[in-house]
């Protein structure tokens, strides 16, 4: 792999997929995942072993990597709608009582094992992170090193250690934070010291001045931790000191004296303005840090009986749905977060009164919630349900933050939005209609329903409205490589349908002739040995519903045999000076969901990450999303992909790591390996050896970070 940084200008690709056919023995009915039981208690101090049993209707996996004292064998497997006996050994423990949890997922459900075994009542060894018995710094680097890379903990540790080196201080004015290491010796090596990355001071408190540690200080520190890249064990942002030189910062914040003003005050100010000294605001919080439904646990909102407000403190906090609680707002600023109003709050500003106060949600018209009249208030939409296009999914689908669209009975229309790391995100959706409750919120030009407590989409259960009878197949084109044997393609919609192959013999339906509602259709085919020229078949899918189209035909091609094609090397430019083609979406309006365009004489499939748009902008670039959002590239008949070149944007992020993946993006291709594209409006290279002829490959974002490009050149040999 070769990496050229010319800073010149585009792009910063994604990764795509055709829908292929990867499932050896599709199952029918939604998907299901259960686990019985699901908790597991060894009162041993012994290695031991128990057994629980594993439905499920798709192939099923442990997800992540496993604690180093639990093994479960196997780890995964095919699918398994009569169960299968799953071993679950635990070592012996000499050292304090412990707990672990395992996720099974089958991709689109993830259901959790709860285990815990008995100890002697002494310490583990190095800590096991709690704030009981915090980790050591060794102990830390060695639990972080097996995370996954850049996927932050959802949980909260505790390490201890002696700060080795003041890293970065340049947060402290604007942002109160300091980066700083910290080792069990106090001294710094990059391989025993751990990052504590824009960590805020005692308490969650800001930091006020670069003096307030200094090496050699001994601290507790607190905060969700990440592999970073994969090779940089650290703390992510938002952590804090909890003792330093064995001092606590106080179990409870004194926000100090103020006067209490109505919510609707703060609305009223202009972007930007200053809220003033001695003002603050009393109310409810509305969110829940149990339920951790925002997208950060230092996210919350408040409200009280003249306004609804969002709230960004400054580390995590611990308010839950009905607590009641007092802030000092002096020296804040009335902010606002993709057109949202948004309030930064010290976490020492803030303190609770009281818990359990009853919250009852406003009864609001869709016209009045959907004109943006109630942001930040929480409300109770009536006479709504779920689009009939997503009754298949969970609220959160792929582990990614997720928008399930909801139609009103008089035909207007909003999403829930989910957090991927929402406590219900393994449920499906309701399939009934009624009340939805939740806090309505703003992201941009949307208007979206945040559930604060499980119950709020439980009244979902009176009896569907509307004609409700879809009709749909995707993708409408299948271009697999001259080995392929199998693909797949889905129908969609809710009626009776049937399937048939009405061109091309070598093609045979294995499975979904006919089906009632959602559907697989699973093509099994040989392998094209011509070297002459690829073939094409159709599929035909119909039904006899009144629905606007009553037919769909599926192409599928397959390539022809490679090393059979002579001629030059095909280059295909996607250069995004100008917009791609009149259907692409443009601007801020985007698009969430998997789109194929024709580009020019080829085929190019953009798929975002849950949560984001793609878009083409007027300054000369494409937008594609974050971590798993990709670009399917064009397939060539008869020639392998060798070169990928993207230009970033002039305004890309320096961390989005891109990868060349195959055509389903379950693996990087040779050559095609993960990559930071490091620096803006500058070209990086991939020089692919392991493509297939005739066949697709993904350009995938694999990191947390918006990609972009300005241009895309691809070479097939």
């Amino acid at each position: 792999m070769k990496i050229r940084n010319i800073f010149i200008g585009i792009l910063a690709a994604a990764g795509l997929i055709i829908t292929g056919c990867q499932e050896k023995d599709p199952i029918q009915g939604e998907p299901d995942l259960t686990l019985t039981p699901s908790e597991l208690t060894f009162d041993t101090q012994d290695a031991a072993t128990q057994t629980i049993t594993l439905t499920s209707t798709r192939d099923w996996k442990v997800k992540g990597s496993l604690p180093e004292w639990v093994d479960v064998s196997p780890a995964s497997g095919e699918a398994k709608p009569d169960g299968i006996t799953i071993e679950v050994t635990v070592t012996a423990n000499d050292a304090a009582d412990r707990t672990a949890s395992v996720d099974f997922t089958i991709g689109t459900v993830t259901k959790t094992l709860s285990i815990s075994q008995k100890g002697d009542g002494t310490a583990a060894p190095g800590g096991d992170g709690t704030a009981e018995s915090p980790f050591s710094v060794a102990k830390a680097i060695e639990f972080v090193s097996a995370m996954e890379a850049d996927v932050e903990s959802t949980t909260e540790y505790y390490v201890s250690g002696t700060i080795c080196q003041i890293k970065d201080v340049s947060g402290v004015q604007q942002y109160g934070n300091i980066s700083y290491l910290i080792s069990d010796d106090g001294n710094y090596d990059k391989a025993t010291s751990f990052t504590c990355h824009r960590g805020l001071y005692l308490n969650g408190a800001k930091f006020t001045s670069a003096d307030q540690i200094k090496v050699g200080d001994k601290v507790v520190v607190c905060g969700k931790v990440l592999n970073y890249y994969g090779n940089t064990p650290e703390f992510a942002q938002g952590n804090k000191i909890v003792t330093l030189n064995g001092q606590g910062g106080g179990e409870t914040p004194d926000p100090g004296p103020f006067t209490v003003a109505p919510i609707s005050t703060i609305l009223a100010l202009g972007e930007g303005s200053a809220i003033g000294d001695g003002i603050g605001i009393e109310g409810v919080i509305i969110s829940s840090a149990d339920l951790n439904n925002l997208i950060s646990q230092r996210g919350a909102y408040i409200q009280d009986a003249t306004g609804g407000l969002q709230l960004r403190f400054t580390a995590n906090h611990d308010f839950k749905f009905g607590d009641k609680v007092k802030i000092n707002l002096s020296g804040a600023k009335k902010g606002a977060y993709n057109k949202a109003v948004q309030v930064e709050v010290d976490n020492s500003m803030a303190v609770r009164v009281s818990s359990g106060e009853t919250v009852t949600p406003k009864t609001v018209s869709v016209a009045d919630f959907l004109a943006n009249k109630y942001e930040g208030q929480y409300v109770a939409v009536e006479n709504v349900q779920v689009n009939i296009q997503d009754l298949s999914k969970t609220w959160v689908v792929a582990g990614a933050h997720t928008s399930i669209n909801i139609d009103e009975k008089n035909g207007s229309k909003f999403i829930v939005f989910s957090s991927r790391y929402s406590k219900f995100g393994s449920e499906t959706v309701p399939q009934g209609s009624g009340t939805l409750k939740g806090i309505a919120a703003r992201n941009n030009d949307d208007i979206q329903l945040i559930f604060a407590q499980n119950s709020d989409y439980a009244g979902l259960t009176g009896a569907r409205f509307g004609n409700d009878k879809l009709f749909s197949v995707a993708p409408a084109e299948l271009n697999v490589s001259a080995d392929a044997e199998s693909a797949t393609f889905k129908v969609n919609g809710n009626v009776a349908w049937t399937a048939s192959v009405t061109e091309g013999d070598f093609v045979n339906i294995l499975y979904g002739q006919s089906g009632n509602g959602e559907g697989d259709v699973v093509l099994e085919f040989t392998k094209n040995e011509s070297e002459e020229s690829a073939r094409t078949a159709k599929i035909t899918v119909t039904t006899t519903e009144d629905v606007p189209t009553k037919s769909y035909v599926v192409t599928l091609t397959q390539a022809k045999k490679a090393g059979a094609v002579s001629g030059d090397a095909v280059t295909i430019i996607l250069d995004a000076a100008a917009k791609p083609c009149a259907e692409f979406p443009e601007g801020s309006t985007g698009v969430t969901k998997m789109t194929t365009y024709t580009i020019g004489e080829y085929q190019w499939t953009f798929s975002p990450s849950a949560g984001n748009k793609f878009s083409w902008y007027t300054d000369g670039y494409i937008l594609w999303g974050k971590k798993d959002g990709y670009i399917l590239l064009p397939a060539v008949s008869g020639k392998k992909l060798t070169n990928v070149t993207i230009l970033t944007g002039k305004g890309a992020s320096t961390k989005v790591q891109v990868g060349v993946y195959n055509a389903d993006g379950s693996s990087v291709v040779a050559g095609g390996d993960v990559m930071t594209l490091a620096a803006q409006n500058s070209e990086f290279t991939w020089e692919v050896t392991g493509a297939e002829a005739g066949a697709n490959c993904q350009l995938r974002v694999a990191s947390a970070h918006n990609a972009q490009l300005q241009k895309l050149t691809l070479i097939y040999e």
